[in-house]
């Protein structure tokens, strides 16, 4: 990487973006002045104004919001690395697209390079559940993967990884999606209604972008008694009273990871809910990945021809 001559003036690291030991010493060489890496998460607005000053690249990850209130006092800002997957949904990130784009301020993302962790993540925890290896066990008796249904809620890139390990197990896979995917039934993936793969299946699995409620209350009654919920997306994608009811239910189980929303970290403490203190999909593997995209998208803007821009 690092593969022009041109350079940044100053490159903020905004907060702790996850990138690799050799990942920063390129960033070093990418700007004219000293460049420090960040291993915190600034505590507010001013704190995040600070950091980026008069920087004109800033590096950021999903957690920290960057708005137009910021945009606008961070004047020589001109590219934004989101070391993040990129929105489907601009309203429900954290970098306010509209405000960057009137700033004329270019924003990047990478691509799917957590995937096959979380997917390994979701079934090492089902694995533990299965056979009460962890605090609780699913069932009386340590029981099997092969022959129960996973339903999968969302069938993008993730979804697909999810589908494929699955298969592996020998389970049986439905799925609901905003738009079918022939390519996945043509695997052995069976497309349902929501409504129906909530009822039918012993694992739910979500799979939806940043900012998409996809269980309802409704919702929620149409899971199965004794079923497990797997909820690895960011942000809020149920409300938390209508789960708190769901999950009251001691025969029912929810697995999460720590790129969930906080507002779920109130229900960490009950049995039969896992909820270890890590991001499913970081990993070494996955940190080489999001980082040789980060390093590739700012070589790319310096050299005039941005990539993977997402305003």
């Amino acid at each position: 990487m690092g593969g022009t001559d041109l350079k940044f003036q100053r490159i903020a690291c905004v907060d702790n973006v996850n990138l690799t030991a050799e990942a920063y010493r390129s960033l070093e060489a990418m700007a004219e002045t000293p460049f420090a890496p960040c291993d915190s998460d600034p505590s507010d607005a001013r704190e995040t104004c600070a950091r980026i000053a008069d920087a004109d690249c800033a590096l950021v990850s999903w957690r920290t919001r960057v708005d137009g209130e910021i945009l606008n006092k961070c004047q020589s800002l001109r590219y934004i690395g989101l070391c993040a997957s990129k929105y489907t949904n601009p309203n429900a990130g954290n970098v306010d697209i509209k405000a960057a784009t009137s700033r004329g301020i270019t924003v990047t993302a990478v691509g799917q390079y957590g995937d096959e962790a979380t997917a390994e993540f979701i079934f090492c925890t089902l694995l533990n559940l299965c056979r009460g290896f962890g605090k609780v066990q699913w069932r009386d008796m340590p029981c099997e993967l092969h022959g129960k249904t996973l339903g999968i809620i969302g069938m993008g890139a993730m979804g697909t990884h999810v589908l494929r390990l699955a298969l592996g197990f020998g389970m049986q896979v439905v799925y609901f999606s905003r738009t079918r995917k022939q390519e996945c039934e043509s695997l052995g993936a069976k497309y349902l209604s929501k409504k129906d793969v909530l009822r039918l299946s012993d694992v739910v699995s979500l799979h939806v972008p940043k900012g998409i409620n996809c269980l309802s209350a409704d919702d929620f009654a149409d899971l199965s008694d004794g079923s497990v919920l797997v909820n690895t997306c960011l942000g809020i994608v149920f409300a938390t009273e209508d789960f708190e009811t769901w999950i009251s239910k001691q025969s029912n189980f929810a697995i999460m990871d720590e790129s969930a929303d906080v507002a779920y970290r109130k229900f960490r403490d009950l049995a039969n809910v896992i909820y270890p203190a890590v991001i499913a999909g970081r990993t070494a593997e996955s940190r080489a990945r999001l980082s040789a995209q980060v390093l590739s998208n700012m070589d790319a803007f310096l050299a005039g021809h941005p990539q993977n821009v997402i305003n």
